[in-house]
């Protein structure tokens, strides 16, 4: 030990781990760039005298009245004495974080480092010794005396005032008030674990807010979109009357029916009346020009008159030719063959005068079996005829003389 307290690189330390254990080949066949957390100082949540596992990722996030935060950056161990070189890493030059020691000449590394160096060249990095795997090993009792030292709080520079040893450096820091996490909302803001709640609550342009006039929930950092957008945020009349505040979705209603200063038209206008004015101005406008609204109102009438006149002669007109167009599209229907439908109406009474004997037969319309084709009409005893009398209708198909008969193969001999 140097004059100082701190041990020198030469320094003798006790090691009841010379031989390699079963626990130290598997670490070392498992190794990553990560620290071992089971004896990392730093990574320690829980009390020294606690036996609980602590948590594997302590240092890469945690938890504040229920809000889930990330640390923002690898805490430091800031011993309290200036330490010898013996206690940084031959590789990464930094304080020993779960020391690994070379047998073969004495210096130590980090755990972290112990797989790039093997897989490398497998010598010391200070004096080129080769290294055997089975002669590193952990250093448990350097470490250990490690545990003892005093330290800061990786966070003193913040305003922490902690200081303690090595081995309660993890579980202080899983407290520490001064520690810088990220924001959990994801908007890159590092503040200390006591602020941090202030800031996703107040501060944070990622936290929700809820529209106080719509009740809508909005990100903060767009608050002025919203705000610009929300229909029941209240707004000053356009024209600059009296009301100040009047939910946007309202706006075009007050404008309509409210506002002293719109400048609106005549109800007249419709007929006439080019007047145009505010509110107050429209009413006064309204009881002195009774009288000429009265005229407008009765050339209007007048004109109406005409239109009704003029419809009323064109809708008679276009009946006309509807009718006639009507006639025309059933006699082609008949000529052209097209299907034949015969519709009875009021049906039970001339029923009742077939079975009183008053009309036995109906006859329909003519009407051509195809174009070109013959000329016939149906007859129906709706009470049946003959045998079928009282039983069922008897249904015929009677011949007319046609247009075309002289084209047509006679007698009749086809079959319905």
């Amino acid at each position: 030990m140097n004059e100082t307290g701190v041990l020198s690189k030469s320094t003798e330390v006790p090691n009841d781990n010379v031989e390699v254990s079963k626990e130290t080949k598997k670490s070392l066949t498992r190794m990553k760039s990560s620290t071992n957390r089971k004896t990392d100082p730093l990574n320690t949540p829980k009390q020294p005298n606690e036996d609980a596992e602590p948590k594997t990722s302590e240092t890469d996030k945690g938890e504040i009245h229920g809000i889930e935060y990330k640390i923002s950056r690898e805490p430091e161990i800031v011993f309290v004495e200036q330490l010898d070189i013996a206690y940084r890493c031959v590789n990464c030059n930094r304080v020993l974080r779960v020391p690994f020691l070379f047998e073969d000449c004495g210096h130590r590394c980090c755990s972290g480092c112990v797989p790039d160096i093997l897989r490398g060249t497998s010598k010391c990095p200070v004096d080129k010794q080769n290294l055997k795997k089975d002669r590193v090993h952990l250093d448990k009792a350097f470490q250990e005396h490690m545990d003892g030292l005093n330290v800061r709080c990786s966070y003193h520079t913040e305003g922490c005032p902690w200081i303690g040893i090595l081995s309660e450096l993890g579980y202080h820091l899983s407290q520490c008030e001064y520690r810088i996490v990220l924001c959990p909302n994801g908007c890159g803001a590092e503040s200390q674990r006591k602020s941090i709640e202030n800031h996703i609550k107040n501060d944070c342009p990622k936290r929700i807010k809820r529209c106080k006039f719509c009740n809508v929930k909005y990100i903060a950092e767009k608050e002025i979109e919203h705000t610009n957008n929300c229909r029941e945020y209240p707004v000053p009349c356009p024209n600059k009357c009296e009301k100040t505040k009047i939910p946007r979705s309202l706006i075009s209603e007050h404008l309509k029916n409210e506002c002293s200063r719109q400048n609106i038209r005549c109800p007249f206008n419709v007929h006439g009346c080019e007047f145009r004015g505010h509110k107050n101005k429209i009413d006064t406008h309204l009881e002195r020009s009774l009288m000429v609204h009265l005229n407008f109102l009765n050339l209007s009438v007048q004109q109406m008159s005409l239109l009704i006149e003029a419809q009323t002669k064109s809708y008679a007109e276009t009946r006309k030719s509807l009718e006639s167009q009507i006639k025309r599209v059933t006699a082609l229907e008949q000529c052209l063959g097209a299907p034949f439908l015969w519709k009875i109406d009021s049906y039970s009474e001339k029923l009742n005068n077939a079975k009183s004997g008053k009309q036995t037969a109906l006859f329909s319309s003519p009407f051509y079996t195809h174009r070109y084709g013959y000329r016939m009409a149906l007859s129906v005893s709706l009470y049946g005829n003959g045998d079928a009398r009282g039983k069922y209708m008897s249904v015929y198909a009677c011949l007319f003389r046609g247009d075309h008969d002289s084209l047509l193969q006679w007698p009749f001999s086809h079959q319905l």
